[in-house]
Parts: C-alpha cells; sequence; structure tokens
C-alpha cells in the first residue's frame, strides 16, 4: 500500500507519452498457461487491474537485490501470481511497470527465455495467457534490427535496416488493434525477440538513435513497403513475381553487390521426374510432352525471371521454389539423368532491400540513404511526423 501513491501518479504520467510506444504481443506463435518473470536490472511494481481494466493495487515490489521468481498462471479464467512459492492472489490483469530507466527484466514462457525493457502485461485469453510487451518505439525498433540481422556489423546497414523497420511499424501500427495491441513478434509482423543485447547492441542502439524518426515514402507520399530479404543473387526480384501486383519502387534492379555475399550462389539437386511432374501439372500439360521436357530441363535463364512459359502458360517460379524447399525462384535446370541440378542466385523472395547487399555497400563506405535509394529507387526519407 505505501507505494500506491507514487505509483498510481507514475502511471498517469507514463500513459500521457503512450504514442511514443508499441504494444507487441510477445511468444506469439505459441500457446502457453503459465510464465516465470525475474528483473535483472532496476526495481518494478506489479499492478493488479480488474476485467474492465480498473487498478485494484500494487500487489508486489520486484528489486534488483533479491531477484525473485514471480510466477503467473491461468487458472479458473483468472491470473494466479506467486512470489517463488507464496501466494499473492488472484487477479484479471496484471502490469508490470519499471520504476526508473535502465530497467530490464527476463521472462520464461513455452519453455523459451527472453529480456525484455518497457512493461509487460499479463492478460487472459481464452485458455491462454497472453503477454503484452509495452515499450518505448526505439528500443522496439533495436530488438527488432537485432532479431532481423543482429550478426551483422556496419553502422549504416543498421540505419537502413532500423528506418525500414520504424517504416513496417508506421504502416501496421493498427494491425491487431481490435486485439488489444499493435503486433505480433513473429514473423508475421517483424521478428522481435527481445531487447537488443548481443555483441552488436551497442551499435544497433546507436544506429536506432542517430536516424531518429525516419521513414521512407513511396512518389506518393505513402510510407512504402519496406520488405527486405537475405541475399538477391545480384538482381532484385518485381513485386509482381513474388506477390501479386507491380509496385514502382519494388522493381527490379541490378545488385552486384549482392554477389560478393556469402548467400549469393547455391546447388541443389531433386528427383527428375518429381520436379518435371509438379511443373507440368500446375501449366496443365502433359508431364511426356517432349518439347516441354526439353524446355524445362534445359532452363537457363541469363538473368531473373519471375515466370517460366510454355505454350502460353506461366507458371511462377515462386510456386516452385516453395514447392521443393529452395533457397530463392531464380535457378537454372540441367538434366542430369534421375535428378536435375538446380543452380540458383541468392536467398529469399528477393524483393526490396538485400540484407547482405546493404551491408556489402555500408563496408563499401555508403551511407544509409543511399543504401534505401539504391534498393527503393524513387522514394523519399521524411520524419513520420510530418506524415
Amino acid at each position: 500500500m505505501r507505494w500506491t501513491y507514487a505509483i498510481f501518479a507514475f502511471l498517469v504520467a507514463f500513459t500521457t507519452s503512450a504514442t511514443d510506444h508499441v504494444d507487441v504481443r510477445v511468444f506469439s506463435n505459441r500457446s502457453f498457461t503459465q510464465a516465470q518473470w525475474r528483473t535483472a536490472s532496476g526495481y518494478y511494481a506489479w499492478v493488479a487491474y480488474t476485467s474492465d481494466q480498473q487498478v485494484i493495487d500494487t500487489v508486489a515490489i520486484s528489486t534488483p537485490r533479491l531477484k525473485r521468481l514471480m510466477d503467473v498462471r491461468l487458472s479458473g479464467g483468472e491470473l494466479v501470481l506467486n512470489r517463488e512459492t507464496r501466494p499473492l492472489g488472484k487477479y484479471a490483469h496484471l502490469r508490470v511497470v519499471p520504476l526508473g530507466d535502465s530497467a530490464h527484466f527476463q521472462i520464461t514462457a513455452a519453455g523459451r527465455t527472453r529480456s525484455y525493457e518497457g512493461e509487460i502485461w499479463f492478460k487472459v485469453s481464452g485458455r491462454e495467457l497472453q503477454l503484452i510487451n509495452h515499450i518505448p518505439i526505439p528500443q522496439y525498433l533495436a530488438g527488432v534490427v537485432q532479431s532481423e540481422a543482429g550478426h551483422f556489423r556496419e553502422i549504416e546497414f543498421f540505419k537502413a535496416q532500423a528506418v525500414l523497420a520504424h517504416t513496417w511499424l508506421l504502416a501496421n501500427l493498427n494491425k491487431h488493434s481490435n486485439e488489444g495491441y499493435n503486433v505480433k513478434d513473429d514473423v508475421t509482423s517483424q521478428a522481435y525477440y527481445g531487447r537488443a543485447d548481443n555483441i552488436n547492441a551497442a551499435l544497433i542502439r546507436q544506429a536506432v538513435n542517430e536516424v531518429g524518426d525516419s521513414v521512407v515514402v513511396g512518389p506518393d507520399g505513402e510510407v512504402i513497403l519496406g520488405v527486405f530479404h537475405a541475399n538477391s543473387g545480384g538482381q532484385t526480384a518485381n513485386s509482381q513475381d513474388a506477390w501479386s501486383r507491380p509496385i514502382s519502387y519494388l522493381q527490379s534492379i541490378s545488385d552486384t553487390f549482392s554477389m560478393r555475399g556469402s548467400q549469393a550462389f547455391w546447388e541443389v539437386q531433386v528427383p527428375k521426374e518429381e520436379f518435371v511432374s509438379y511443373v507440368a501439372s500446375q501449366l496443365g500439360v502433359s508431364a511426356s510432352d517432349t518439347n516441354f521436357r526439353v524446355a524445362l530441363l534445359d532452363y537457363q535463364p541469363r538473368e531473373r525471371e519471375g515466370v517460366f512459359e510454355y505454350n502460353g502458360r506461366r507458371l511462377k517460379w515462386k510456386d516452385v521454389r516453395n514447392r521443393f524447399r529452395l533457397r530463392s525462384a531464380w535457378f537454372s535446370v540441367t538434366d542430369m539423368g534421375q535428378t536435375v541440378l538446380l543452380k540458383g542466385r541468392g536467398f529469399g523472395h528477393g524483393v526490396g532491400m538485400s540484407q547482405e547487399g546493404a551491408n556489402i555497400m555500408a563496408q563499401d563506405g555508403y551511407e544509409w540513404k543511399s543504401i534505401l535509394r539504391h534498393y527503393f529507387p524513387g522514394i523519399d526519407l521524411v520524419s513520420s511526423s510530418t506524415l
């Protein structure tokens, strides 16, 4: 009780800056009914709420000195809170709030342990426990950059990746608003597996701070679809070849930088008749058609082609990629008898920014704006506050 008034004042002040934060559902691709929490640095208040979001009281304070384990589990439609083995009560919702800067915590759910900054909300969602990380946008972006590309080491690359992450967030801020949060932490939104804390964390945080609130807009002044992939293989793909519609700033460009990347080239052999039969079935032709077999089994494209055409029929190579789990949709075909040898280029869908290519550009001295303009022709860079 002695903490209640101070924490209530803090919550009011914190809520006024909510537009600078994002609500991320974490561990979103897993189902669980129990989670364990422990402070790693800083003090935290555990605030209990009613089912209609009214504050009940501050029910616990977690301190960095003791670092006691807090256990939350779902039982009978309520959250049961224990400090180690001591019961603290049953509540509809629990909000864990940092009482100062530089605090972070660890949470274990569904067999995985991750570290986070900001707040964490424990909520009941049907028969599952749901965790929502309420976090300042810069800290979220740093976590995304680490999750998506933390193994790289060039700050200008990190800046480009951070701006794309911010651009995506701005375009998708209401993606899950009807479900009580903004975005998820898996690849259906942006990968976000906790705070930036790896060997390159300081560089990533510096990059996020230096680009500020910069985002990318297209020729129409709207935020772009800021997509990226691992390696283009030397030429990016058209958006219409990977998905459904052409987008002006997502058209194929030459990308020699990516050819110096470790994932620029690949080879794999697959059973010939399985390969031929699949392509034939998708085109609606006979797998024994001699002309078809010649066209397919000696397919040697000079550049990236999004489709295979035969007798006026078209099949997107991305469908073949998905069927045979290939690294990309850009490859040649060579008949090896019982198998076909696929010699490919790049890794990923090929649209937008090549991460390896962008990192090599940064190594060559290009700054982040030039990197983004290379991969997204015709775009502009603006402050998100102007949109």
